[in-house]
């Protein structure tokens, strides 16, 4: 690593992945979404890198319309149920 690199953990400071390889650290504060549109717009051809923990069931689900996500269990165990336009996976 170069050591004029700075450092940083993922659950405190999210990467923005953009078309060209480019990497931008964005850190993660109680405006993180409101920024995230402010400096990317539509966030056309980038992706995020995040981390998120949980200790209980949620109490509401999340859509992606027009987007793709990736999900990572690191440990214990989820059911993760994806539904299409027809068909349940």
């Amino acid at each position: 690593m170069n050591p004029e690199t700075n450092q940083f953990t993922i659950s405190s400071t999210y990467v923005v992945l953009g078309e060209d390889g480019a990497t931008i650290p964005i850190a993660v504060s109680d405006r993180f979404f409101t920024d995230l549109e402010n400096q990317f717009g539509d966030f056309k051809g980038k992706r995020l890198v995040s981390h998120f923990t949980f200790d209980r069931d949620w109490d509401t689900w999340e859509m992606h319309p027009a987007g793709e996500e990736f999900v990572c269990l690191l440990s214990g165990q989820v059911d993760l149920i994806l539904t299409g336009l027809t068909q349940m996976y």
